[in-house]
Parts: C-alpha cells; sequence; structure tokens
C-alpha cells in the first residue's frame, strides 16, 4: 500500500510477483495519493493459483491499482515496464477465479482512478497476456482509466489476448494500446 505523501522512486525490480489477492502490482498493490517516479520493473507479475476477490482484481507491471482524491496527489511518472504480466485460467497460473470475474490489466496499472500517469512507457520486451475467461480491460499503459490525465507515454509491448470462444459473445473485453477502456 502506498498511502498520502509515500513517495517511490527511483527503484528497480527484478522479482517475479505472485499474487492471489484483488491488487497485484511490481512495486506496489495499491497505491493511494502516492508518487511512484522512476520505478524499473523487470520481473514477472501474475495472478497466482486460487485467486478469489469478490468483485474485481487489478494487476499492473508497477502498481495493481491507482487512487486518488484528485490528479495531483496520485502521480505515475517516468516508470518503464520491461517484464511480463500473464493472466490464465488454466492450472498453470491462475483459476479458479469467481464467473463474471471483472479483471483489469495494464502494463503500469490495472486502474487508475483520479490520478496523473506521464512519461511512462513499456518495451518492446514486455508482453501482457491474458485469456477470455473474465471480463477484460486490457492496455498497454492502463487497464482501465476514470478522471485523470495520461500523458506522454509509450506502449510497445506485446499484448495477447485468447478468447475462449463460448463466452466471447457475452464477455466484454476492452483492448487498448494505451487505454483499455477510458471512462466508466
Amino acid at each position: 500500500d502506498c498511502d498520502g505523501d509515500n513517495i517511490i522512486e527511483k527503484s528497480y525490480s527484478a522479482c517475479n510477483v505472485e499474487g492471489t489477492g484483488s491488487y497485484i502490482g511490481g512495486f506496489v498493490g495499491r497505491s493511494y495519493e502516492g508518487t511512484l517516479d522512476g520505478c524499473t520493473m523487470k520481473g514477472t507479475v501474475k495472478m497466482g493459483a486460487g485467486t478469489n476477490a469478490a468483485a474485481a482484481i487489478y494487476i499492473g507491471g508497477i502498481a495493481g491499482r491507482q487512487d486518488g482524491s484528485s490528479a495531483s496527489k496520485m502521480k505515475m511518472l517516468d516508470c518503464t515496464m520491461d517484464g511480463k504480466i500473464i493472466l490464465s485460467d488454466g492450472s498453470e497460473v491462475g483459476g479458479p477465479v469467481i464467473s463474471g470475474q471483472y479483471i483489469y490489466i495494464g502494463g503500469m496499472t490495472g486502474e487508475m482512478v483520479n490520478g496523473t500517469i506521464s512519461g511512462c512507457s513499456t518495451t518492446e520486451n514486455a508482453v501482457i497476456a491474458c485469456d477470455g475467461q473474465y471480463k477484460n480491460n486490457i492496455g498497454g499503459i492502463i487497464g482501465h482509466a476514470t478522471k485523470g490525465t495520461v500523458s506522454e507515454c509509450d506502449n510497445r509491448a506485446a499484448i495477447s489476448f485468447a478468447s475462449d470462444g463460448a463466452r466471447a459473445e457475452t464477455t466484454p473485453t476492452y483492448i487498448g494500446g494505451i487505454i483499455g477502456q477510458n471512462g466508466k
């Protein structure tokens, strides 16, 4: 948890992060009004076996989710994701997950609520891979954004999404090079 005046800056991580909770991030699971500045993630972030969150799962290369009461209080600046984010319903990585689960996945953060992301990038070595078992919001930088500002960001990650076919017509999936879904 990153809260209030907390600042994580000029940090590097090559570790592998595997979580079974609602918020999974390379540096922080959930950031409240803090600043992440100059962070680089080269490891793997993935949903662990047995993950069972009540409503949604937020996965990001830097932060699982970012919440701010104002854009000026929650910032991610000049961060880089050069690793992997992997989500699968197979026994190797993920499931079982609650049916109808919402999943928010982004190279920087799974979801941004009222914040600022500027100068952040994913490299050509980065991979964001997801299967089609969930209601997905997948973005090279942000999975889902509600209020806030995104500027001068660059996505070069390979984003892959494999639909299971049976749920493709009933399960909404939003995929974008920068933001998977912008707004509500």
